[in-house]
């Protein structure tokens, strides 16, 4: 194996934790990487502590740009891309030192678009667990939109972008580049990459490593503009897979985003405004392709907060239950 591989890392004030990212990529097994750092905007350090760190290391680049986001920085990132692959990692996490070693190896072997993968999870109480629960994995190689329906049927599906490794040359053949309007750009550009994607596979192999932080982009301090990106991403979606055949998968996912948008409007009520007043919210009833979420969607629309309260005491009880089965 001799394939350069792409490492796009957005960098934004993360001066405490840059160093542990960049020791996990400064030391992996596999030698052939090149690792861009796109600094946006950040008011921190974090720009010169990376100068300092890749001194000495030819296979890492410092590129300096004006905040637009993390969409646009993985934009800028994937257009000065050299490599065969590409993996995204976010400045405030790591990954296993035999990583790319690993993945590129199936990658290459299998001729794939995109090998989705796995991740470990570092709670702000320091315990770990696995990013995804997998019970029945999807076996083989498949199309992405068939992996996508699979994972989301078996409560498997990650939007995430940086479990993932994928072919450079697939993304800009379908000019597979990210939405910087939105704040969670990964919900929105992962379903574009699978619908592309003629060949797909899935390792349960955990290499990515996520730490839970008080400050991180999913906090509440952000809570009403990340849920108004929610619906954004919703909308956005419903328009992109309806323009053409609306296939089994298709269903499978539309019915997914109305989960999704069910699950961010009753645990935030307070912007139940906003959600009425979204052209997506009329879609629902219709997107629900199953049984469960039609009724789920009925009983919201009648009694929102009645729906609200039942779903929080269900979560008491299984997280009551989860405990009890983890001590025996």
């Amino acid at each position: 194996m001799n394939e350069l591989v792409s490492i796009i890392v957005p960098v934004f004030n993360v001066a405490p934790w840059i160093k542990r990212c960049f020791l996990s990529l400064k030391n992996q097994t596999y030698p052939n990487i090149e690792v861009l750092f796109i600094n946006d905007g950040s008011s921190d350090e974090s720009a010169e502590i990376i100068k300092n760190l890749i001194r000495d290391d030819h296979r890492f680049t410092l590129f300096n740009k004006e905040n637009g986001g993390p969409g646009s920085a993985r934009n800028f990132g994937l257009k000065n891309a050299k490599g065969e692959y590409c993996i995204f990692v976010d400045s405030d996490d790591d990954i296993r030192l035999d990583a790319v070693e690993n993945l590129l190896q199936v990658a290459r072997d299998e001729r794939l678009d995109v090998l989705a993968a796995n991740s470990f999870v570092t709670e702000l109480s320091g315990r770990q667990r696995p990013g995804i629960k997998i019970v029945k994995p999807v076996e083989g190689v498949v199309t992405g939109m068939s992996f996508m329906a699979q994972s989301i049927k078996r409560n498997q599906y990650s939007g995430s972008v940086c479990i993932n490794v994928y072919r450079v040359p697939f993304l800009r053949e379908f000019g597979l580049y990210f939405d910087e309007a939105t704040l969670i750009e990964d919900e929105e550009w992962m379903p574009r990459v699978f619908e592309k994607a003629e060949r797909v596979k899935f390792i349960d192999f955990q290499f990515y490593h996520y730490h839970l932080r008080v400050s991180s982009q999913m906090s509440a301090d952000n809570l009403l503009e990340n849920y108004k990106a929610v619906l954004y991403v919703c909308n956005k979606l419903d328009e992109h897979f309806k323009k053409g055949h609306v296939t089994k998968e298709v269903k499978i996912l539309l019915n997914h985003l109305v989960e999704m948008c069910l699950e961010w409007t009753s645990d935030n009520l307070q912007y139940l405004f906003i959600y009425k007043q979204n052209t997506f919210a009329s879609k629902m009833i219709w997107n629900a392709m199953r049984i469960s979420t039609f009724t789920k969607v009925l009983f919201f629309k009648v009694a929102p907060n009645l729906y609200a309260r039942c779903k929080h005491k269900y979560r008491l009880i299984s997280k009551k239950i989860r405990g009890e089965n983890n001590e025996n």
